[in-house]
């Protein structure tokens, strides 16, 4: 009897052993098996053309939330903001009111004054414009 009970642990016992080693015999290297070889991470150019895809293709569902983030408040100190090309400046003049008037800079960066003629405009700042 205790041969019977021995022998039926001892197969078991060598079934788990063998089902334990097939398990491990994937982790030894191998010539006929390919290695992963190293993990490449995706570039951040290649994630944000991956998420423009996305994003152009989407269409907004039934069951879709949208959340809209709006600006009250203007956050560029003020002397730091620099004039760029289809920007609208407000131009007043002390001497002779009527020639106030909004302009609009020019894509060549030039905005034209009257009496005063094309003034590059692109890259200053309204105070140095001012002067």
């Amino acid at each position: 009897m205790y041969l019977r009970y021995g022998r039926g642990w001892g197969l078991c016992f060598l079934c788990i052993l063998i089902v334990m080693a097939a398990g491990c015999i994937w982790s030894i290297p191998s010539p006929f098996r390919p290695s992963p070889g190293p993990v490449k991470l995706p570039d951040k150019i290649d994630l944000a053309d991956a998420f423009e895809v996305v994003c152009r293709n989407y269409r907004v569902g039934p069951a879709d939330v949208l959340r809209v983030n709006y600006q009250t408040e203007w956050s560029v100190p003020i002397g730091s903001y620099k004039l760029d090309n289809l920007d609208e400046i407000r131009v007043e003049f002390l001497a002779d009111p009527n020639l106030n008037r909004v302009v609009t800079v020019r894509p060549d960066g030039m905005v034209t004054l009257p009496g005063v003629g094309d003034i590059r405009a692109v890259g200053r700042t309204p105070e140095d414009l001012a002067r």
